[in-house]
């Protein structure tokens, strides 16, 4: 369970001429939920926005609007912070995001600024981009074909189409503010998959990256360490090898290149189970920086994750092995389907890390379920 939170800041430009603009889809998030709740929003110098007091299931939430202009708001957030003891990973900061569409929004914690200036001030300004960000979609002006520069695009009003896609989220994202703010982020990603795009993006990634032929044959093969008895699984046990049963199709042990993704990206073993945690994200999401590796203590690992698909690349690409065997299940490894993040032990489609970026480097995937799919070794005749 995330941290409950404490500050919500709705980003975007002060003034009668810019209130219509997709660049305020922050601000226009922050006076729904003031209006939906009753809230009286006021100018305060000291904190240099518009601030509110939003009282919710026992909790005391601060709403800001920051008057500082975009480029400056991190000014405005860290004032209101310091003065009552806010610290990054309980704020959650709603703004405009030209990387996703409109009717389209993503809940996450941390991750870059994508060229937005007011994420970037406000990073700069905590000392680390380690807050929740809502990322209400506008789309990008060369995808929805439009000659826009950026510049002129985020400070003009989207159209009729559009505004109504985004007030749809913003009514989505007020529907889950109290989980939101009694720190069940994670029930409320969960709620708002529907918003995410995500499931399209998957298929469409592991589409594209899909071998045409499946039965391909090569000297040497990649394997999940664990699957040959090494401890190296998350609670510290080990499992029966299946090397005799990759014997039996040809495949000797000078044959195998093993791989750990979760230890060589530095995670030790044992180590507390950890999941993906965006509903309807995978490894590809992860790898797009769109979703987050949590374990069961609540740790972001995505960084050792990210680290351990990177080097199980560098391994599979250097033994020039055209598949892999993977364990099934995985977070790291699974080729075809993954936790959903609850902690639940609830499957969901979906490929782990480390086997989704091995699958868009066109290596063919199997999961120790899949052996008799297997390839024999060629013959060297």
């Amino acid at each position: 369970m995330s941290k409950p939170i404490r500050l919500i800041v709705g980003l975007g430009n002060p003034g009668a001429e810019y209130a219509d603009t997709r660049h305020n889809a922050g601000f226009h998030f922050v006076d729904a939920l003031a209006a939906k709740f009753g809230v009286r929003m006021s100018e305060d110098r000291k904190f240099q926005g518009e601030v509110g007091r939003l009282s919710l299931d026992g909790r005391e939430v601060w709403l800001l609007k920051p008057s500082t202009y975009m480029n400056a708001s991190g000014r405005s957030v860290v004032a209101l912070a310091l003065y009552y003891k806010i610290l990054p990973d309980e704020i959650l900061v709603v703004h405009d995001e030209m990387d996703i569409e409109p009717g389209l929004m993503r809940l996450k914690l941390g991750g870059g600024n994508a060229g937005h200036n007011g994420l970037k001030d406000i990073s700069a300004q905590l000392s680390t981009p380690d807050f929740w960000r809502l990322r209400l979609g506008i789309g990008h002006p060369k995808k929805l074909g439009l000659a826009q520069e950026v510049a002129v695009f985020v400070l003009a009003a989207p159209s009729a189409e559009h505004r109504e896609k985004i007030a749809l989220c913003i009514d989505a994202g007020l529907g889950v503010i109290r989980d939101i703010v009694g720190g069940s982020i994670e029930k409320a990603v969960r709620t708002l998959a529907p918003f995410s795009g995500q499931k399209e993006k998957q298929k469409a990634a592991r589409s594209a990256s899909a071998p045409a032929d499946p039965k391909v044959k090569g000297d040497r093969i990649i394997v999940s360490r664990c699957l040959l008895g090494y401890t190296c699984r998350y609670d510290g046990e080990s499992r029966p090898s299946i090397l005799e049963k990759l014997e039996a199709k040809g495949w000797t042990k000078d044959d195998i290149v093993t791989i750990c993704p979760e230890m060589e990206g530095g995670l030790p073993c044992p180590r507390e189970p950890a999941e993906i945690m965006a509903p309807g994200s995978d490894g590809h999401a992860v790898l797009a920086h769109e979703g987050e590796v949590v374990d069961r203590t609540g740790t972001d690992v995505t960084a050792q994750y990210l680290r351990g698909a990177r080097k199980a690349l560098k391994t599979a690409k250097a033994a020039n092995a055209p598949f892999a065997l993977l364990k099934a299940r995985s977070p790291a490894c699974s080729p075809a389907g993954i936790y959903d993040g609850s902690h639940t032990r609830t499957l969901v489609p979906g490929q782990g890390i480390a086997a989704a970026l091995l699958a868009k480097n066109g290596f063919v995937l199997f999961s120790e379920e899949e052996l008799d799919r297997i390839p024999a070794k060629r013959s060297e005749s």
